[in-house]
């Protein structure tokens, strides 16, 4: 018995704005359960599970608020229809002046004390598939010709004939969302910039305080395997002295290792195309090499790959990484280029101690 599909009512998100910047929301989701049998706390514990529960901040629709927490939540049950509810999450923000708990678990009024907001969550991503496992073998006949690949084998997606798809196929791919609030006294542009929309290049590690104080277990993050998808910082007054809540949030994906074909935040391309290289040692298409007298200055060093008529190929074939059309056992296997588009950063520096050296 669980939830099988939440999404934002059409109501959408109800606010009452205070004086202070105290806002307090009502925010509708409309919700539906595989049994009649499920009551509202299966509605409660999926909202806690995919980061909606109580004590997290507001993210609905278009809308971010780290200033409040969810207060309440109240399933209502569709009288017309034992599957379907209404869950109506309600946000208001913290007391100021109310003493919140510390990393050891008490109460404490110094803000720099009290312990982080942590949630997490599973999200997808939509990516073009570049390489899969075949579970059918080509040729299906079992004869000798043509392009050869077992059932199972794990390379590049193309027809029996060894031609790319195009377009390609594509897939959602799991990603592990983590998002982690502190307090700080200070306000730093560059503590945002420096983050947001960059990866690690570096091996990380959740830090001590992450695995003593919230449990986390131990874990290693390779490179290239963290993305910081967003950072914020919110101010608050508390006794007459002004704080910065600090807001990362972090996507982190596997690396390849035979049963993930996803490399990380890394872009890994087919390599395959319509053109060879046509430079100084490579092949001339007529069983010799080209030379450096053959090439007249100016002149582009690709040329249209030919068919058995000499005929350009209409379809996009496999390369060999070198430039040229791939050909015998290797064709199962495929090349594959990989390429970071994201910058670097050093997730050491972040002023919330979340990972630690690898």
């Amino acid at each position: 018995m669980t939830v099988t599909h939440i999404e934002e009512a059409s109501d959408h998100a109800a606010l009452v704005a205070r004086e202070g910047n105290r806002h307090e929301w009502s925010c509708p989701y409309k919700i539906r359960v595989d049994s009649a049998r499920d009551d509202g706390q299966t509605i409660v514990s999926y909202l806690a599970g995919i980061g909606r529960g109580l004590g997290t901040i507001l993210i609905y629709g278009d809308r971010e608020d780290p200033t409040v927490r969810c207060k309440s939540i109240a399933p209502v049950r569709d009288p017309k229809s034992p599957w379907h509810w209404t869950a109506t999450l309600t946000y208001s923000p913290l007391d100021p002046e109310e003493p919140k708990p510390d990393s050891e678990g008490n109460p404490s009024d110094d803000p720099l004390d009290w312990r982080y907001d942590v949630q997490s969550s599973t999200q997808f991503i939509q990516e073009t598939v570049w390489a899969a496992w075949n579970v059918d073998g080509m040729p299906s006949n079992g004869g000798d010709l043509g392009y050869q690949r077992p059932a199972g084998t794990l390379g590049p997606v193309c027809n029996s004939a060894g031609v790319v798809y195009d377009p390609p196929l594509t897939r959602d791919v799991p990603m592990t969302v983590l998002r982690v609030t502190g307090i700080m006294t200070f306000y730093d542009q560059d503590k945002l910039d420096d983050f947001a929309g960059r990866i690690n290049g570096n091996t990380l590690r959740w830090s001590k305080r992450m695995m003593k104080d919230y449990g986390f277990h131990k874990k290693t993050h390779q490179p290239y395997t963290v993305r910081c998808m967003g950072a914020n910082a919110a101010a608050f007054w508390h006794k007459d002295d002004v704080y910065y809540r600090y807001t990362y949030e972090f996507g982190i994906r596997q690396r390849a290792d035979g049963t993930v074909t996803t490399d990380g935040w890394l872009e890994t391309v087919l390599d395959r195309g319509l053109s060879r290289r046509a430079a100084s040692g490579d092949p001339d298409g007529a069983g010799g090499v080209i030379s450096p007298s053959d090439l007249a200055t100016g002149m582009a060093h690709v040329a249209p790959i030919l068919n058995y008529r000499d005929d350009p190929t209409p379809e996009l074939v496999l390369l060999n990484g070198n430039g040229q059309p791939l050909t015998g056992v290797a064709e199962a296997a495929g090349v594959f280029i990989r390429w970071r588009k994201d910058p670097l950063a050093d997730f050491l520096d972040l002023p919330l101690v979340i990972f630690a050296k690898g």
